[in-house]
């Protein structure tokens, strides 16, 4: 699973922080494992809703773009559900979880 430059421009304008590009994938990926999948296209590609944001992941892996949508129903995830995740969770266990979602998504 790869995150394209503008996905990660749009994640750090949206959450108006400017934060390391290694620290910006962290985010991604595990708003990708905590997330719930909005919907999914005939084509394969899936959005995941996450808070208030939703992140369009193309059927090959590759998150494409993230937008605001205030309109929808939000998916809360408690701050310390997502610091017990941040203290056990390294960057690579991250990818690997949202790379095992990934391939859940596309089984089901």
């Amino acid at each position: 699973m790869k995150i394209s430059g503008v996905a990660i421009g749009q994640w750090n304008q949206i959450c108006k922080k400017k934060e390391g590009i290694r620290r910006t994938q962290y985010k991604i990926y595990r708003a990708i494992v905590m997330g719930n999948v909005a919907h999914t296209y005939a084509s394969k590609d899936y959005i995941i809703r996450y808070h208030d944001m939703n992140i369009l992941v193309s059927h090959t892996g590759l998150v494409l773009t993230i937008w605001r949508d205030s309109n929808t129903d939000t998916i809360t995830i408690v701050d310390k559900v997502k610091a017990k995740y941040d203290a056990k969770t390294t960057h690579k266990q991250n990818i690997k979880k949202a790379n095992a979602k990934h391939s859940y998504i596309l089984k089901v």
